[in-house]
């Protein structure tokens, strides 16, 4: 906290890396829990501290920053997004807690099977390389989410990092874009679990990661749609965790295993609960904070948007290439109609569609190719009117 202090970070520097570490917090919590990794859990544990350390010095920067009422009304979701990024945390380190404490008789698995893997990776290419270069030549993008050196972890290495022989990557991105980078290091993508209850575990977990970046598009856009879209698979999933909870009871698994697994789809319901009341400012009529467009196209998962020209109309996602490039498309505005998470082999795109895209920050040139910075922030401004006309 005194370094922190002593930095004198913005809000805007302060909550963009609490996004950060709380997204890689639940993802690699997750990771750790069902490849049974130790070291990996007590980097999670880490995780939640940095981000509860940087939620206070949020209420006090905020709090002194605000001049008057309207201030204060749109301070509501930066004092919201915070405080939930901090519950997300800490449910993420509950996570890492439960197979800590119970260390549940599991099947290991090295990878978390989602609308995007994320798999523990080692290198083994016989030389150093640096990462960013590795990326170039493989011709596709991933985010390498950690690295383990020794028993060091170190979370969203930067793209100069030199990679060695004896490290583990975790890298995340369409599995064609991992399976490629896994095989320039040398590695090969291990085989994620199907059906049982681990493979339960991880549908329920498969739609909170669908709702951290709803939630934050519905910020982005003061989009009363999308917020509400998160509201009804916050719904699914109390139905989903219901069902879960009663199978694992039931099951002939070990007393242990059971603790671990109940303990970690209850960290994933408080999760959902906490990205339920991230967009209650927007289901309020409370307009974000204009600083969220900017902090949204910092962070190292970025969300924006990109307008489809009359060059790419008739194509599919997936002919468009984003998923090569660390892009992933969260939903389509379509004139009046919104569609989420729409099928990337089969939805064919029109002019005017409106993407609401998560992408990498090593993506960033792509879509600068596809949308000029300056055109993504007019098309969030129209979005805007629209919303506070309907």
């Amino acid at each position: 906290m005194e370094e922190l202090l002593r930095e004198g970070k913005s809000v805007r520097q302060l909550v963009r890396e609490s996004i950060d570490i709380a997204r890689t917090a639940f993802e690699l919590s997750l990771l750790a829990f069902v490849s049974g990794d130790e070291s990996l859990c007590r980097a999670v544990l880490s995780a939640e501290r940095q981000v509860r350390e940087r939620e206070l010095l949020v209420y006090v920067r905020n709090s002194l920053a605000v001049r008057s009422l309207d201030d204060a009304m749109m301070s509501v979701s930066i004092f919201q997004l915070e405080k939930n990024l901090s519950r997300i945390t800490d449910a993420a380190a509950d996570i890492a807690m439960s197979y800590l404490n119970f260390k549940p008789p599991l099947p290991r698995y090295q990878i978390v099977d989602g609308e995007e893997v994320i798999v523990k990776l080692p290198y083994k290419a016989g030389h150093g390389a640096r990462l960013g270069r590795l990326l170039s030549e493989t011709g596709v993008i991933v985010n390498v989410v950690a690295l383990k050196r020794e028993e060091k972890w170190i979370l969203e290495p930067p793209l100069d990092t030199v990679l060695r022989d004896g490290d583990t990557v975790v890298a995340k991105g369409s599995i064609y874009a991992v399976e490629r980078f896994a095989e320039r290091i040398g590695a090969r993508v291990p085989e994620p679990p199907r059906g049982g209850i681990v493979g339960e575990f991880f549908e329920i977990a498969r739609i909170v990661s669908v709702m951290f970046f709803l939630s934050l598009s519905a910020l982005l856009m003061n989009a009363d749609w999308l917020a509400e879209n998160v509201v009804e698979l916050e719904g699914v999933m109390d139905e989903f965790h219901a069902k879960l909870e009663n199978r694992i009871i039931s099951s002939d698994l070990s007393a242990t295993a059971k603790a671990a697994l109940l303990s970690s789809t209850f960290a994933l319901e408080r999760i959902s609960d906490s990205l339920n009341e991230i967009v209650t400012p927007v289901l309020e009529d409370l307009e974000p904070h204009p600083i969220l467009m900017e902090i949204f196209e910092e962070t190292k998962e970025r969300i924006s948007v990109i307008e489809i020209d009359e060059e790419d109309a008739g194509k599919t996602i997936e002919e468009l290439g984003y998923h090569l490039k660390g892009v992933t498309v969260l939903a389509v505005k379509r004139g009046e109609e919104w569609l989420v998470m729409p099928p990337i082999s089969a939805f064919r795109l029109e002019p005017g569609d409106v993407l609401i895209v998560k992408y990498f920050e090593e993506s960033e040139s792509f879509v600068e190719r596809e949308e000029t910075r300056e055109d993504r922030e007019e098309i969030i401004e129209e979005i805007w009117e629209e919303e506070e006309e309907d």
